[in-house]
């Protein structure tokens, strides 16, 4: 009777922590990785992290005592029976627990270790590469570099003598994107067939450099990149759903420099008519800004989200979104992935299981409101900067 019952309660007991926590099954993910978004149905919204619940003590606590309950209505146990039996509950809960955090908390501590560095030294190559890395474990972090340190060396071999800034970004500019034996007659170009990079596997760096096709985010930081190993001042720039460069020379212009188009000048105006922003969004810095090297390895970082949602992991992918956001509050197009992750969430565990809110068991509720909270209030602030949905 006694194993029946602890059999029963370990059932109820795991059975909410997998409702919780590993939710990160094949589903159709619908619109998967689109740029723009989903905010929740009216009635619904999404869910959060594995590490977001189990901080959220009351909303923990609600589960498990819902547990509790199934099991003591199955059988009453003495006392040393019951020590017994929440051990080996403890222990399976830890080992659940242990089994879906630890990959997440791997790819958290490795993102934070990204932030760790001196912002004011940071080498934006290997932050790339490590990033990609991540996504890719196949990519080499030394190969990558050393094939970065090669084409500086030969751009450096492009440099008129005292050269200065402009000159250094023109060889930068020729380099990539001017057919000529220092690329090997094959010249980096714009990727007609995924201009957005809806395919992560296009937004990695070696991917750009092996088939020389990129988009808004290989072409500009590999100009930035280069830029930064010859020493002149080249940050990224967020236009809705792009990057671009800003160059400052040494009497302290800055010129943007369109990455997709050659690396030529554009104004800003060319990309408020080209990408239609608000004047709030300007104002905030959330478009136009120049960016700080803390700002820039937060967008390099942003793979990793788009890469989890990918794969399905939303849990993960608003727990990184998160990471991230603490050093880059205003990155209105993150907080839109993580209200994203949320509804995906969301549109798996409710919206397509219940007609209707009073279909939820009581014991899911507190769960929905949470995902609702996030999904809503991440497409809130983000308006509240001024982002807004590119009509489609």
């Amino acid at each position: 009777m006694l194993l029946y019952g602890f059999w029963l309660y370990r059932w109820a007991f795991c059975h909410n922590l997998f409702k919780l926590c590993l939710i990160n099954k094949l589903q159709d993910f619908g619109r998967n990785g689109h740029p723009i978004g989903r905010k929740g149905h009216p009635v619904w919204t999404h869910r959060p992290s594995c590490a977001a619940i189990f901080n959220d003590e009351g909303f923990c606590q609600t589960n498990l005592k819902v547990a509790f309950r199934f099991k003591v209505s199955l059988i009453v146990v003495n006392d040393i029976e019951r020590k017994f039996i929440m051990r080996l509950v403890t222990s399976v809960a830890v080992f659940l627990l242990w089994s879906v955090s630890v990959g997440l908390a791997d790819v958290q501590a490795r993102v934070e270790a990204l932030f760790a560095q001196d912002m004011a030294n940071i080498d934006l190559a290997q932050v790339k590469i490590e990033v990609d890395h991540i996504i890719d474990p196949s990519i080499s972090i030394d190969t990558q570099l050393a094939q970065i340190d090669q084409m500086v060396a030969i751009i450096r071999t492009m440099l008129p003598a005292n050269a200065d800034s402009w000159d250094k970004a023109e060889a930068v500019r020729k380099y990539i994107y001017d057919s000529g034996p220092w690329n090997d007659n094959r010249p980096f170009s714009y990727d007609l067939e995924d201009p957005l990079g809806l395919d992560v596997n296009n937004k990695l760096l070696a991917d750009y450099i092996a088939d020389r096709r990129g988009n808004c985010i290989t072409m500009p930081f590999l100009f930035i990149i280069l830029g930064q190993r010859l020493g002149i001042d080249v940050r990224p720039s967020i236009a809705p759903l792009h990057v671009f460069v800003k160059f400052t020379d040494e009497a302290g212009t800055v010129t943007n420099l369109e990455t997709t188009s050659g690396a030529l000048p554009a104004r800003d105006v060319h990309y408020r008519n080209q990408l239609p922003m608000t004047d709030e969004a300007v104002a905030n810095g959330v478009f136009l800004a120049e960016l700080s090297q803390e700002e820039t390895v937060a967008v390099i970082a942003t793979v990793l989200v788009e890469d989890l949602i990918r794969r399905e992991r939303y849990i993960e992918a608003i727990a990184v979104a998160d990471t991230i956001l603490a050093h880059y509050p205003n990155f209105a197009y993150l907080m839109v992935k993580k209200g994203t992750a949320a509804y995906y969430l969301l549109k798996r565990d409710f919206y397509s299981k219940y007609p209707t809110v009073a279909e939820i068991p009581e014991a899911d509720r507190p769960y929905l409101a949470y995902l609702q909270t996030v999904n809503q209030s991440t497409f809130d602030t983000a308006e509240a900067l001024g982002w807004r949905a590119l009509e489609q």
